[in-house]
């Protein structure tokens, strides 16, 4: 049950925006009635007040329209004791101390209103006042001033004074009464000619220009109008008018206020975007229910040469080794602050924003490790937002069809408004600080930062060295200090606390993320599957449909961060097919191709140190070859063209001399002359005719006998 409510005369409810004066109350309901149009009433019950107390523009004051109260505020000039400036209101409680003071002491009888008792009343008051400040008096347990400590006791007002303050906060009921009414002081009335003040304002006018004057200048034409009148007047050396300071047309210009005056100098679109309010950009409160991806030009210049190799260049090639920028596509979860992925490229592209999007959904931990991080990179999600700009890495087919195929929603922020991706920005700024704060080769912000530093002769840092300090300032700086946007929390520890508290929607799979984001290349389908990179990759699948169907050249899609297995795309859909030449689970495209180039250089180096030996046995060969060949009268290894022999006109059963007895009474292709001696002397194997084949070219007859040693291989004859 609610409490109820005891409202009195003279106080102010506000709801709103709109103020009301408290009427009458009954059992029931508390009636107020609009202080502006006391024809409008309102009726509210105590659980009505009670529901709206907590309600923004709830204001309810005691007293705030009882006669004294309003005398007090027209008086001091302010609503509320809180407006003041703090020195003001410690003078002001001060007064009501010492008027309290006083009523107690005359309420007990110990003082009138006559001068010396009010004198000797203001001693025995500021003495206790000592007494307190110095800790006379204080128990034990609670803490006294020190020697040498500054003590402040206000000096107490003599009687006339004292009656004053006293007459006021009758008057007034309350401490706004007593406040000082220095506030007032101070010549308020017009000090320049009204022509002065219409020169003033007209160069003002002339400050606020697209030109920008400077200040001084506007004061120097200011001088020349304010001459120009007293010359129009025909004032005498002692009557002239005297010119504005170039502080009074300092206050002239600010009393058009900043926005105005900028808008004026610069520009209203300039304008809107510095006055701009600020906010935290776009709510989220779970983790992955917002990505916001961008793009950021690395503020670094780097060298396109391996460290490793630099040693040899000379100076020349030292010098003319290029120089670039690269491009960094960052995405950041809006809940937490974590940084999902980071891919760099020499220019701004879809491809670029493919892989780091393609980071979001993976456990990038075993990336990490590799470049010597030690906190886990396992944050990873299916993201149900991306939020991006409108730049064309952004707008391409890849990286649509990319958010379609995980099932995300895209939004697009307007362009030109930076703020709309402050949570993007400020990790850019972020990283720059604190990645690149000793790095040479930095470009700084803007030239007027940069100044006369040199950063492409200064430049230090090559491409992978590059990727390994981001990767080590992402995880173990940037996720491991605390972030103001997180209240102080770091944004590691924000994301165990949103995936803690609330359920995120399950990795797609690495099946459907490569299907997704993996790199196509179009192989050939055979017998042993597809190769990609030297590695074979088959299944039953594949080489179902390879049986099947006509593929060809086919589609593969290979992960760059597992060479596990690839995605082959066949007529029926997608289909995954794993390694067989090895296990290369969970190895990455950049390892196999360090392994692969590392494996060439030792490979080749030790070729290079037998490839004498290489040679040397090779003319051996070819020297053996042509003595044997002359020995057995072959003068000539290689026959001319008329005498060659086509090899798929010879059987592939025998050699045979005569006429076949299929053929008997025909004439055959092949000369009669009978077989030389060395074929003729030979005995034949088992199961050999003569006429069993076919000669189906001439052979040629050498010109020497061969020795017995040399002997033709005669295959089986045909049944």
């Amino acid at each position: 049950m609610p409490a109820r409510f005891l409202c009195q005369e003279h106080d102010r409810l506000v709801l709103d925006g709109v103020a009301y004066r408290f009427v009458l109350s009954d059992d029931v309901v508390h009636r107020f009635e609009d202080a502006d149009r006391p024809s409008r009433t309102l009726a509210l019950t105590d659980a009505d007040l009670a529901k709206r107390a907590s309600s923004p523009g709830y204001r309810y004051t005691r007293g705030w329209y009882a006669p004294a109260q309003v005398v007090a505020r027209a008086k001091s000039g302010v609503d509320d004791l809180h407006e003041l400036e703090p020195s003001e209101v410690a003078r002001v409680l001060h007064r009501l101390a010492v008027c309290e003071g006083y009523l107690k002491r005359e309420a007990d009888g110990l003082n009138t209103r006559s001068d010396a008792s009010m004198t000797a009343a203001l001693e025995a008051m500021f003495a206790a006042a000592v007494r307190e400040a110095t800790g006379e008096g204080i128990g034990k347990d609670e803490a006294k001033p020190k020697a040498s400590d500054t003590l402040t006791i206000r000096k107490m007002p003599c009687s006339r004074t004292l009656r004053t303050w006293l007459s006021r906060l009758a008057e007034g009921g309350n401490a706004m009464a007593l406040r000082p009414r220095h506030f007032r002081a101070g010549d308020r009335s017009p000090r320049f000619d009204p022509d002065v003040c219409a020169a003033m304002e007209a160069c003002v006018e002339d400050y606020m220009t697209l030109t920008r004057p400077t200040l001084a200048a506007c004061h120097l034409l200011l001088d020349g109008r304010v001459e120009a009148i007293n010359d129009a007047r025909g004032l005498s050396a002692d009557g002239r008018l005297a010119c504005p300071s170039i502080a009074a047309l300092a206050r002239a210009v600010r009393g058009r206020g900043p926005f105005a005056v900028y808008a004026a100098r610069h520009g209203l679109e300039a304008a809107n975007v510095k006055f701009k309010p600020r906010g935290q950009g776009a709510d989220a409160t779970r983790a992955g229910e917002r990505i916001e991806i961008d793009e950021w030009r690395v503020k670094l210049q780097i060298i396109l040469v391996a460290l490793n190799r630099w040693h040899v260049l000379t100076k020349a090639q030292r010098k003319a080794a290029k120089r670039v920028r690269v491009w960094l596509c960052a995405a950041v979860d809006a809940a937490s602050r974590c940084c999902l992925g980071l891919s760099l490229s020499f220019t701004a592209c879809t491809a670029n924003a493919l892989a780091a999007l393609s980071m979001v959904i993976r456990d990038k931990t075993p990336l990490a490790r590799s470049h010597g991080a030690v906190t886990p990179w396992d944050m990873c999600c299916n993201p149900e937002e991306v939020y991006s700009d409108s730049g064309s890495s952004f707008r391409g087919d890849g990286f649509r069809k990319a958010l379609v195929g995980l099932g995300a929603a895209r939004v697009v922020l307007a362009a030109g408004q930076p703020k709309l991706r402050g949570r993007n920005e400020r990790f850019f700024r972020t990283t720059h600080n604190r990645t690149f704060a000793w790095t040479p080769g930095r470009t700084f912000s803007n030239p007027l930062d940069k100044g006369r530093y040199d950063a492409e002769a200064n430049a230090s840092v090559t491409l992978s060295s590059l990727g390994s300090l981001l990767i080590l300032s992402v995880c173990d700086i940037y996720h491991n200090l605390p972030h103001d946007g997180l209240g102080g929390e770091t944004p590691r520890n924000a994301w165990k606390r949103l995936t803690s508290q609330c359920r995120v929607i399950p990795l797609p799979g690495a099946d459907h993320a490569r299907d997704v984001f993996g790199t196509p290349v179009e192989r050939e389908v055979g017998s042993h599957g597809v190769r990609v990179l030297g590695i074979d990759y088959s299944s039953d699948e594949l080489q179902r449909q390879w049986r099947s169907h006509h593929l060809g050249g086919v589609e593969v899609r290979l992960d760059p961060f597992d060479l596990g297995q690839v995605s082959v795309r066949v007529p029926s859909g997608w289909i995954t097919c794993p390694c067989r030449s090895g296990n290369y689970q969970g190895v990455p495209l950049t390892a196999w191709v360090d392994m692969r180039r590392d494996l060439a250089r030792i490979h080749g180096a030790d070729a290079k140190l037998t490839r004498p030996v290489v040679l040397r046995a090779v003319r051996e060969m070819r020297a053996l070859i042509a003595e044997d060949a002359r020995k057995v009268g072959l003068d000539e290894l290689r026959p001319a063209p008329s005498r060659s022999i086509s090899l798929r006109r010879i059987s592939a059963s025998a050699f045979c001399w005569g006429p076949s007895p299929a053929t008997t009474g025909t004439r055959s292709r092949a000369t009669s002359s009978p077989p030389p001696s060395w074929a003729r002397d030979r005995e034949a194997p088992p199961g050999w005719s003569g006429t069993a084949g076919r000669t189906r070219a001439t052979l040629p007859t050498p010109t020497a006998s061969r020795p017995p040693a040399a002997k033709m291989i005669h295959g089986p004859a045909p049944v």
